[in-house]
This record gives C-alpha cells, sequence and structure tokens, in this order.
C-alpha cells in the first residue's frame, strides 16, 4: 500500500485538532495516515505561522512538494538534506511546466530563495533518525497557544510509498524541542552549501 498524496484543503489560519479532547492544549500529538490532522495539514499550518523552521531529511523529492505561497510566510527556512537527487530536481523543474499545481508550488520555492529565506545544505557523511522539523516563533497568542514545535518522524516529503502505517510525533514547545533544534544546529554546521545548485537547476528548467 503506498501513501497518497495529501493536500490540505484549509486555509493557513484553520487549526489542526491539537487538543487534549477537553480543549487543553496537549503536548504532544501522534499523527498517522489514516486520520486528521494528516502530516501535510500540521506542516501546512505550523510553516505557515512560525517565523523560522528547520528540516533535517534525508531525502526531499521536489516533484511531490505542494505547498501554497500563502504557507510559506517564515523568515527563514533551514533544510538539511542527507541524499541531494539531482534526477529529482529536474524532474521537479519539469514537471511544473504542465502541471499547474505543480508549477505553482516551484514558484513558491523559487520566491523563498530570491527573498534570501531559505538555505540547503547537504549533510554528506552524517546521518540522523528519524527525520525531524523544529518551528519556532508561533504566535503565543493564536488558537494554537504555544511558541515552538518539533515534528519527528515521517515528514511525506520524499514522495515514497509505504507498505504499513505512517507515524509522526509532534511535541509543542518544552524541553524536547529545545533539544531537538540543538541537535539539528550540531548537525547543520557540518553540511555544506546546495543552494546554488537548486535555484540553477530551477532556473534552467522555468517556464
Amino acid at each position: 500500500m503506498s501513501a497518497p498524496a495529501r493536500r490540505s484543503a484549509d486555509p493557513p489560519g484553520a487549526v489542526p485538532a491539537f487538543d487534549d479532547g477537553g480543549g487543553a492544549v496537549a503536548r504532544g500529538l501522534l499523527l498517522d495516515d489514516e486520520r486528521r490532522p494528516h502530516v501535510r495539514d500540521m506542516l501546512g499550518y505550523l510553516l505557515s505561522r512560525a517565523t523560522s523552521a528547520d528540516f533535517a531529511v534525508r531525502r526531499v523529492r521536489l516533484a511531490s512538494l505542494d505547498f501554497r505561497a500563502d504557507e510559506l510566510r517564515v523568515r527563514r527556512c533551514r533544510v538539511l538534506l542527507g541524499m541531494l537527487d539531482v534526477d529529482s530536481l529536474t524532474e521537479a523543474a519539469v514537471a511544473g511546466r504542465s502541471n499547474p499545481d505543480r508549477a505553482a508550488a516551484l514558484n513558491a520555492l523559487r520566491q523563498l530563495i530570491e527573498d534570501r529565506r531559505l538555505e540547503i545544505r547537504s549533510a554528506g557523511t552524517t546521518r540522523w533518525s528519524p527525520d525531524f522539523a523544529v518551528f519556532e516563533g508561533l504566535p503565543e497568542s493564536g488558537p494554537l497557544p504555544i511558541r515552538s514545535a518539533c515534528m519527528i518522524g515521517w515528514l511525506g516529503l520524499d514522495g515514497a510509498g509505504r507498505s504499513g502505517p505512517l507515524l509522526t510525533s509532534v511535541v509543542a514547545g518544552g524541553p524536547a524541542v529545545q533539544a531537538a533544534g540543538a541537535r539539528f544546529e550540531q548537525i547543520w554546521q557540518d553540511g555544506w552549501d546546495v543552494l546554488g545548485v537548486i535555484s540553477n537547476t530551477l532556473r534552467l528548467h522555468a517556464p
């Protein structure tokens, strides 16, 4: 069974179910691929509200990304890749020529690059498990009153199918998020910049 692509129908301001069942904010949440909120819902929500987002992902398939411009409001987004797939870059850029949704997603990515809000590094020989993402600067006064969050596990960015459950934990604030952020900083320092490769590929195949 392969994982279906999930595209959130909710606007960025909509709050995913993130309570303890009694209306109180939960400190943690387990997401799976069979019930809402889906990973895609949570990613879109957090990206649209955070001031910074850091991703440590072993593989990203750009052709499968579908983030809207109104979801990419972060002032800084850093992505550490375990593997840079050049073929995937070209595939994504070419797909954008004939697919309006893909074109819109790639244009949003290009805008992040042009605004100098996106940084991408390749991790080289550094490895980690599982993938994780740290979000900071969330509006404490909003409907989801937390300042930071961390998603740990399957982030849905690799475009690969799965034959079993897809599980992701979300931790809201506190020492656990701080620890994840500190570990990201450690492995980020060992990576090298590959944003130019991605930017040039997208520019070369721009419609």
